[in-house]
């Protein structure tokens, strides 16, 4: 028997159960060793749930799992470890302030004689590095790695524990497009040195060129068993969504939907200069009632850093700053951009964003808790009662308000932060990569709560990594290359692609006539 034959992991019957919720309803799955496995479905679908069992971090409710042919109870993911399976999670684990070298043997440090063995740990890490093709450093803190190469380093984490089995959580969901190549190239290496992967991933681009099985998940059951082979992304989809397609209120955003500035409409916002040292440089652009628009570039181009700035969160800011046709100071905190009626969905949900120990109904008043309070009294009943509207409108169940933020799926976390800001109604909404990391039923509501959003007559500016989403939704596109404006794209000039924004981001010629007026660079 070859070795990709041979199972390295074997479920039968997973169960897992949250109270009465039922996350995983019967699971069986086959992994075969020396193989990447990869788990796709709607969020909420069981992926991560299933990933959580298989490392130990979860214990199942019923089921078995079988590890290289022998039964095994996990307790926790120790046990896994002991046995070769290693996790690497969509949110890194690295300590920022230890160097790469001590992340890399944090909690199994090599010793002689109760001293730490430098010299061993240092040829490790340059067999490492030397095996997965990089150049990381040993002595240079950890947080001052790029995403791509903390990523790596998570990898060689697991190498360096002679892990048999990686479990990658949304490993390219942070990176840009040349890191995620990168990372695929590393995944096959991996493979051909006899490695076993399961991938839990959104991007079907990148599950059908890596993965040798796919297993879909829909609703906590297996929805499409590896066994079938389907290797067609429409097939895949249609096994996620189901029978009925998208879910009740999940609607596809269709060209008429997209939003168009009106000639005449009224100017929300306008940013002329700002300029935050090392980061971006004399940039400018507005921003009027209604309208959505894109900041387009490369990772690492300053879309982040701009959205950061206008909520107050941009270091040494300098520029002007004008909120309906009257100039400001910038804020100096979100609680003063908020003054302003300026939001902002930030790119880390679970960092920046929600609160994960709180329930969603907490998490969506957070923002304007006089709404919830009478006579300065907050109740949980009256929480709950003022919440539900603004939970509806975001397409987030009502009945999940009292669970906690952090049970929740990432689709499900984002609605939170839309429901939030409809609670407290802005003027000019921020979102900076709003559908990262999560399905495409989730990704297509949260286009269309943009669209409603600007249909109310709120300006929002959008920055993804996804550049259609950019080029389907925004009326204009404002492209930022190494901190610095290379030019605008206007639908009213014609249809916006994808291959105009990539050319002015990596400085190209432009595909449209290029004219510049008041400051600004029209494409």
């Amino acid at each position: 028997m070859s070795t990709a034959d041979r199972s390295a992991i074997r479920c039968r019957g997973l169960v897992k159960e949250y109270g009465r919720f039922r996350a995983l309803d019967a699971v069986d799955l086959d992994v075969r060793e020396a193989t990447i496995h990869a788990l796709v479905g709607q969020n909420g679908a069981g992926k991560s749930t299933c990933l959580g069992l298989l490392a130990g971090r979860q214990v199942p409710t019923d089921g078995t799992i079988e590890a290289f042919g022998e039964p095994v109870a996990f307790h926790s993911p120790r046990d896994g470890i002991r046995l070769g399976i290693r996790s690497i999670y969509q949110e890194l684990t690295i300590v920022p302030t230890l160097s790469t070298q001590a992340n890399l043997y944090l909690g199994s440090e090599v010793t002689r004689y109760g001293l730490l063995s430098e010299r061993e740990m240092r040829a490790t890490l340059r067999d490492l590095n030397d095996r997965l093709g990089v150049s990381i450093p040993a002595d240079i803190p950890a947080g001052r790695l790029s995403v791509a190469d903390q990523q790596m380093l998570e990898i060689m984490r697991a190498l360096c524990s002679d892990a048999r089995v990686i479990l990658l959580d949304e490993p390219t969901a942070a990176l840009s497009l040349t890191e995620s190549r990168a990372l695929l190239g590393t995944m096959k290496e991996l493979r051909a040195q006899g490695t076993t992967m399961v991938l839990v991933s959104h991007n079907l681009e990148d599950v059908l060129e890596v993965s040798d099985d796919i297993t879909v998940f829909r609703d906590g059951r297996v929805a499409l068993p590896a066994a079938a082979d389907v290797r067609d992304k429409n097939a895949l989809v249609a096994a996620m969504l189901g029978p009925s397609g998208l879910e009740p209120g999940e609607v596809a955003i269709k060209d008429h939907a997209r939003p168009h500035r009106a000639p005449g409409s009224r100017e929300v916002l306008r940013v002329e200069n700002l300029t935050i040292p090392g980061a971006v440089t004399d940039i400018s652009f507005s921003l009027m009632e209604g309208e959505l628009l894109g900041l387009g570039g490369l990772v690492g181009s300053g879309r982040t850093t701009v959205l950061r700035a206008l909520v107050g969160l941009g270091h040494r800011t300098s520029g002007r700053l004008w909120i309906d046709g009257t100039q400001v100071k910038w804020p100096s905190s979100p609680h003063a951009a908020l003054r302003l009626g300026i939001a902002m969905i930030p790119e880390n949900r679970k960092t920046d964003g929600v609160l994960l120990g709180d329930s969603s109904s907490v998490n969506i008043a957070i923002g304007n808790l006089d709404r919830a309070t009478r006579g300065r009294i907050l109740t949980k009943a009256r929480l709950a009662s003022s919440t539900v509207g603004a939970a509806k409108g975001a397409g987030f169940d009502s009945s999940r308000l009292p669970s906690k933020a952090g049970t929740l799926s990432g689709g499900n976390q984002q609605k939170l932060l839309f429901a939030r800001w409809d609670y407290a109604p802005v003027k000019i909404l921020l979102a900076d990569e709003p559908t990262r990391g999560i399905d495409i039923g989730a990704k297509a509501i949260i286009a269309e709560k943009l669209v409603e959003r600007c249909e109310r007559g709120v300006g929002v500016i959008l920055a993804s990594s996804e550049m259609e989403e950019v080029t389907d939704l925004c009326s204009r596109v404002v492209v930022l290359r190494e901190g610095r404006p290379v030019g605008e794209l206007n639908r009213d000039n014609g249809r916006i692609t994808v291959e105009q924004i990539l050319s002015l981001s990596f400085g190209l010629a432009p595909t449209q006539s290029q004219e510049a007026h008041d400051g600004h660079i029209d494409v």
